[in-house]
């Protein structure tokens, strides 16, 4: 792209790069028709102050890239009293007040701190544009200050050459006014040199043949006088005569007076330093500068303190994370701890359960199967019964005598605990050898009334047996033991002691009793083992509250301290917001009296922008100050959460939960910002980048034309001056005497055009000069440039080499000027002596040149070389593919995109490495080994030309991370001198 810079209203156009190949009358057309800026009202400088001449193409000049653009001035705008309106894009501005209040106004949730966090990014957000719309202005008008110093450059150089012009026209005008006189007394005597000249016959002989004879034949006799006036008559001659007289006295001493005394007063002028520099722009920009860096410093403080936040939030849920997992360690640790007891108990309740499943299915069904018998038998005698009663009258006195006996119990019960492991007393027995104080010495029994029928138990019993308190006794022994505690739950112990007591009998009795001591003296070892049991819990417990305790006085001891840095960080975001704001005052205060004493500058088309920028930054400083205000806030509001988290302990774990999960979030948002932005910023480079190195170029070809135009022209002079010496010496011999004053005017020529050269020595020095110090505000400007991408990204490599290469060529131009200088002084001294040193100087750059030529040649023929060998290759190959094609053998085709095992391969004659390779697509080569080419009878280069290529099969390969690059084991398949078969050789 082709950057031109529109001064005046501060706006960068950017036109196809095709139209830098064409003239810069081409380029003002493009400009008027998409700027309606008149062809001959536009002004086009670069860098430097040179202006763009019509005839010249755009690309011959070093400018037209986005850091040194060619500089467009309107001479409409110059010459107009109205200023033109500033192209600046302030984007869209966003009312967030109302939502700020809206958002103050919610009450505290988490969608509130949804809501709010989203807030602060659209915040967020409207500052990263108001930002590059900052910088994007100080750019501008850094651009616009290079233009105004290309145009107090090009005043410069406007004046110098006026001041040599003026410098000529005096020495030309001192030398008339001296000859004056000769002039004036010359035109009086022209009147006697007339005569003098009428007077003077011309000979005969001097005239043609044809010129002087009459009708007669009688030669008439003429003067010399009559001879001159014959061409232009003798009136022309008082006519140049008079013109003569009417130019000396009008050119006189007080012309040339007047003349400097007006030149004077153009170079006071021109000279004039209120008029080349804008006074307080450059301490305005470094202002805006400074603000800026000052805002991108409050933003990190923002940032940094977001993060200790942050990393406070991350300290709280570190150590919710070590007292849940302190939590599951110690509930594992008491299931250890209850392991034994519980492992035994279980063995000994599945031991139970068993004998009680076992016990009570017998039972079971021998209740079944007697209720069903007895409810039978009683069914059947009722029946009988009834139809021998039925129909007598005597029916209606025995009312219900048709009832009868509800089916109890008359099902057996489906089998129970089958799923249980099968472990039994003897298992027990292993378990109390193991572990004779754990294990209860007792082995598991069933209720024993479930083995009698329940037929015999009686249905009334109204006397007690003798031991039934003793009996009664032992019973609630046994149900507050762990076995009879479901026999507990299921009845009243006393009415359990009943039916027990109905079926015992002598002998039972006593086993019983010996039994329920027993289970007393365990119940008392349970009980005992039941205190320790809790005693071990309640140290646990006493434990674990006082590590509790511990933790949450560290919680307080972390939330104390947060609130203390929180309040730090508060008196020194007040103490930076009060400086930032007297800074600001004074920056404002500075800028006003500025402006104020600057009102009354000539220039006033820069003025209005001026204004307009500072408008906008106060409404920034306004919009920062409304930001400090939501800061200090926000900061309030965190020291009204943490007086809560402090009197709230207990939903301090999940609010800061929330609130990391929120920040994560925000987190993620920004660095996903962040890592856009950089890319941007990349993409920028890459884009600043190539037009870097297209700059780069341009400049290599205006320089290798500007040697050649220098060489051309230094060939003609001396092809001039040789022929001017020649011509000189000659005529010096033929007419040494005759001619004298010729000679005389000729040295005099010769030397005007010796001043000539001089000055065209001196202007190229200028020149030269020029260019040095365009490189040199190139190189500030890139200086610039990459000090504002630095603060940026991270080191750029890329750039720094196009700078030490600038200053390389930098250095190369400053020696060159140098040498041109001393070449000059030379020439000074010595005319010889320059002449000689030019020529040397000539003939090293003739060397380079030829250099730099037979280097591109040989580059040329490398390539071509190269071109020439791909396309034998490419020659040899298909003239395989239609030898393959026509052979009547059997034919193999060769693989060019893959390369596996028993894949056919075509293999070619490398010489650019000497070594066989096989012709793949991939990016991956593919060599043959050196020690299989004497066993195929292959050499280096080939001896014959068939062997410039083969056809193989791949029968192994093997991965190298050395020079040689791959090994293969092949199979190869040749043709033979007399094509007939195929020998096959194998690795």
């Amino acid at each position: 792209m082709l950057y031109v810079f529109y001064v005046d209203t501060g706006m960068m156009l950017t036109f196809d790069m095709n139209v830098a190949l064409d003239s810069v009358s081409n380029l003002k057309q493009v400009i008027a028709r998409t700027c309606k800026i008149p062809q001959d009202k536009q002004v086009l400088l670069i860098s430097g102050g040179e202006s763009l001449m019509e005839n010249t193409r755009v690309a011959s000049y070093s400018a037209g890239t986005d850091t040194n653009p060619i500089f467009l001035f309107s001479k409409n705008v110059i010459e107009s009293a109205i200023p033109p309106p500033a192209s600046v894009d302030y984007d869209s501005d966003e009312d967030l007040k109302e939502q700020v209040e809206g958002c103050l106004s919610l009450t505290p949730s988490y969608d509130t701190v949804v809501a709010r966090a989203q807030l602060a990014q659209q915040f967020h957000e409207l500052a990263c544009k108001v930002t590059r719309i900052c910088q994007g202005l100080v750019h501008d008008q850094h651009l616009q200050q290079q233009g105004w110093a290309a145009v107090v450059a090009n005043l410069e150089d406007v004046t110098s050459l006026f001041k040599s012009r003026l410098q000529t026209f005096s020495q030309r005008y001192r030398m008339y006014l001296e000859k004056r006189k000769d002039f004036i007394a010359l035109l009086e005597n022209f009147d006697e040199d007339l005569q003098l000249l009428s007077r003077i016959p011309l000979l005969s002989n001097l005239l043609s043949a044809s010129s002087g004879t009459d009708q007669n034949g009688e030669e008439k006799q003429q003067s010399l006088l009559y001879w001159i006036s014959s061409s232009s008559g003798q009136a022309g001659l008082e006519e140049v005569a008079d013109f003569c007289r009417r130019g000396i006295e009008q050119m006189d001493e007080m012309i040339l007076a007047g003349l400097t005394a007006e030149v004077q007063a153009a170079e006071e002028a021109a000279s004039n330093s209120s008029m080349k520099e804008i006074k307080g722009l450059e301490e305005r920009l470094y202002g805006l500068e400074q603000l800026m860096c000052e805002t991108k410093k409050l933003v990190q403080d923002q940032a940094e303190l977001a993060q200790s936040i942050c990393e406070i939030d991350n300290k709280l849920l570190m150590y919710h994370e070590s007292v849940k997992r302190l939590q599951k360690h110690l509930k594992i640790v008491q299931q250890i701890h209850l392991a034994p007891q519980l492992y035994l108990s279980a063995v000994r309740e599945v031991v139970r359960r068993r004998n009680f499943s076992k016990t009570f299915l017998e039972w079971a069904c021998n209740l079944a199967t007697e209720a069903s018998t007895i409810h039978n038998s009683e069914v059947s005698e009722r029946k009988i019964f009834n139809e021998s009663i039925e129909g007598h009258f005597l029916y209606s006195l025995f009312p219900g005598m048709d009832d009868f006996p509800p089916p109890f119990a008359i099902y057996s019960p489906e089998p129970f605990d089958m799923r249980l492991p099968e472990l039994r007393i003897s298992d027990m027995e292993n378990l109390r050898d193991v572990m004779p104080s754990n294990v209860r010495s007792d082995v598991p029994c069933f209720i024993p009334w479930m083995s009698y029928p329940l037929a015999k138990i009686p249905c009334k019993s109204n006397e007690e047996s003798p031991g039934h308190d003793l009996f009664t006794s032992a019973v609630e022994a046994v149900v507050c033991s762990p076995s009879g505690n479901e026999l507990a739950r299921k009845g009243d112990t006393k009415l359990l002691a009943k039916e027990m007591d109905f079926s015992l009998h002598g002998s039972c009795k006593e086993e019983l009793q010996t039994e329920l001591v027993k289970k007393s003296c365990e119940v008392k070892l349970l009980m005992e083992r039941q205190r320790s049991m809790e005693y071990c819990i309640k140290m646990l417990k006493g434990g674990l509250k006082k590590g509790l305790s511990d933790l949450v006085q560290s919680l307080q001891n972390e939330l104390k301290t947060l609130k203390q840095q929180v309040r730090t960080n508060r008196a020194q975001f007040w103490d930076f917001a009060h400086s930032l704001t007297n800074e600001v005052n004074e920056a404002l205060s500075r800028i006003q009296e500025n402006f104020k004493k600057e009102k009354e500058c000539a220039i006033e088309d820069v003025t209005g922008p001026l204004l307009k920028q500072l408008e906008e930054h106060k409404s920034g400083i306004l919009q920062l100050q409304e930001q400090l205000e939501c800061r200090q806030q926000h900061v309030l509001a965190l020291e009204k959460e943490v007086e809560e988290k402090k009197e709230e302990v207990a939903d301090v774990m999940k609010r800061l939960t929330l609130e990391h999960e929120v920040e994560l979030d925000k987190y993620q948002e920004s660095v996903k910002q962040q890592q856009e932005f950089r890319e941007e910023e990349i993409t920028a480079l890459q884009l600043d980048m190539s037009s870097r190195e297209k700059m780069i170029e341009i400049l290599q070809c205006e320089k290798e034309k500007l040697l050649e135009e220098l060489h051309s022209k230094q060939e003609e002079k001396d092809e001039s001056l040789d022929e001017i010496r020649t011509k000189i010496y000659l005529e010096f011999r033929a007419n040494t005497e005759k001619l004298r004053s010729d000679w005389e005017a000729k040295v005099e020529e010769a030397h005007r055009h010796h001043e000539t050269q001089k000055q065209e020595l001196e202007k190229k020095m200028q020149n030269l000069q020029k260019e040095r110090d365009n490189y040199k505000l190139e190189m500030d400007n890139l200086r610039s440039r990459f000090k504002l991408l630095h603060s940026e990204t991270l080191g750029i490599c890329v750039h720094e080499s196009v700078v030490d290469g600038l200053k390389k060529e930098n250095e190369t131009l400053t020696t060159e000027v140098e040498s041109l200088r001393t070449k000059q002084a030379s020439r000074l001294q010595l005319e010889a002596d320059r002449q000689t040193l030019f020529n040397e100087a000539l003939r090293k750059a003739t060397k380079e040149k030829e250099e730099e030529i037979l280097r591109l040649t040989r580059q040329e023929l490398f390539w071509r070389q190269e071109c020439e060998r791909l396309a034998e290759l490419l020659r040899v190959m298909r003239h395989s593919d239609c030898a393959g094609a026509s052979t009547s053998t059997s034919t193999v085709s060769s693989s060019l995109s893959t390369c596996r095992d028993k894949d056919i391969v075509l293999v070619v004659w490398d010489e650019s490495r000497g070594l066989y390779k096989v012709q793949q697509d991939g990016p991956m080569q593919h060599f043959v080994h050196h020690e299989s080419l004497p066993i195929l009878g292959l050499t280096t280069p080939p001896s014959n030309e068939k062997y410039f290529q083969l056809t193989a099969q791949v029968m192994a390969k093997e991965y190298c991370r050395a020079k040689k690059v791959v090994e293969w084991t092949l199979e190869f398949y040749y043709e033979l001198l007399d094509k007939q078969h195929l020998a096959i050789l194998e690795l």
